[in-house]
């Protein structure tokens, strides 16, 4: 498995619920932030299931400062019921388009779950997974495709070279050295506090010592990396 050593310039992080980049990708966000790279945050869902919306939302506000993040979006999709729909990917779309990201972070649609680590897939992972996908692979970059954010918007079209998908499957291509940006990423998952009851903080512990185990480091993350060529 390859080291991930890219630092990319511009990164979107497409996720349904906030913490989700923060328990699966923190620790890489936080490095490639030290690096310099602008990042950027869609978070999909109104976060209703995981107690005050507005809570959820200055949590992950706070989680992304500890990590470097520059800014944080929210949609209003409902939490729990979010679907790979046009609306969905239209709004993947318009970041993109205003963005121009060279990298795109979204869930993997491969990672459906994990024996190795007990870990159950939520469908809203999916979802936004496959509408990342579909926003990468065809809309963003296809000018027939939303007509209106042209139209109206003005944006055009936009090719992203990469996507890094969050992933514990053996699809994993891409280990991530997070050793020095650990206890950011901890901090980040803390400043949930309205998640704190789960017990998500030790699993993220959990699950990063021992993927760096695997691969000689103290703490890593895994991805699927894509460089999107066709």
């Amino acid at each position: 498995m390859k080291k991930l050593a890219f630092t990319p310039q511009i990164v979107l992080a497409v996720v349904p619920h906030a913490d989700d980049t923060d328990c699966f990708a923190g620790g890489t966000l936080a490095r490639w932030a030290e690096a310099g790279a602008e990042i950027y945050l869609r978070v999909l869902t109104d976060g209703s299931r995981g107690g005050a919306a507005q809570q959820r939302q200055d949590e992950q506000r706070q989680a992304a400062a500890l990590l470097g993040v520059k800014d944080v979006f929210f949609s209003d999709f409902e939490d729990g019921a979010l679907a790979d729909s046009l609306d969905v990917r239209r709004e993947i779309v318009r970041d993109i388009r205003r963005l121009a990201p060279d990298t795109v972070v979204a869930w993997d649609p491969k990672f459906i779950d994990s024996d190795e680590y007990g870990y159950l897939g939520h469908p809203d992972h999916l979802a936004a997974a496959w509408a990342a996908h579909a926003a990468v692979g065809l809309y963003a970059r296809n000018r027939p495709s939303f007509p209106e954010l042209l139209a109206e918007k003005g944006l055009q079209p936009h090719t992203v070279p990469r996507l890094v998908l969050m992933t514990l499957g053996p699809e994993a291509n891409f280990v991530s050295d997070v050793s020095d940006q650990q206890e950011a990423k901890i901090a980040a998952i803390r400043a949930h506090a309205s998640q704190q009851d789960t017990g998500v903080e030790a699993w993220v512990r959990r699950w990063s010592t021992a993927i760096g185990h695997q691969h000689g480091m103290e703490y890593a993350e895994l991805f699927r990396v894509i460089e999107v060529k066709i």
